[in-house]
């Protein structure tokens, strides 16, 4: 029991320390872009052995390869400052979940390619 408060404690002392950001510059080979919510992200495909994403997930669950090659609508931006993580909310239409993206580390292996007119990297 003691355990799980801790726990608790824990998970929530990092969500309460979540800044919300307005906009995101992220840059890759030489290409550089600001995300902003309603932003429009092109996924490459999965980096994992079965296709699934690495840096791409819900409630810790990696994206499924099907969804390789899709688009999604960014719906916000949260910057972590106890973990230096820098994460995106996207929603794909038609899919009730949302995902948590770790931007500079999936735009970085490719599962991430390009958002709005921007292209990263071509697979």
């Amino acid at each position: 029991m003691k355990g799980l408060l801790i726990s608790t404690f824990l998970i929530l002392s990092i969500w309460c320390n979540a800044q919300k950001l307005d906009s995101l510059m992220v840059s890759f080979n030489g290409v550089t872009h600001t995300v902003y919510a309603d932003d429009t992200v092109h996924l490459g495909y999965g980096k994992n052995p079965y296709g699934s994403f690495q840096f791409i997930d819900f409630n810790g669950r990696p994206l499924e390869k099907e969804y390789g090659g899709r688009k999604a609508v960014v719906l916000n931006i949260r910057y972590y400052k106890s973990l230096d993580k820098t994460e995106l909310t996207i929603k794909f239409a038609k899919n009730p979940a949302y995902y948590k993206v770790l931007i500079p580390q999936a735009i970085e292996i490719g599962e991430i390619v390009g958002i709005n007119s921007t292209v990263f990297k071509k697979e």
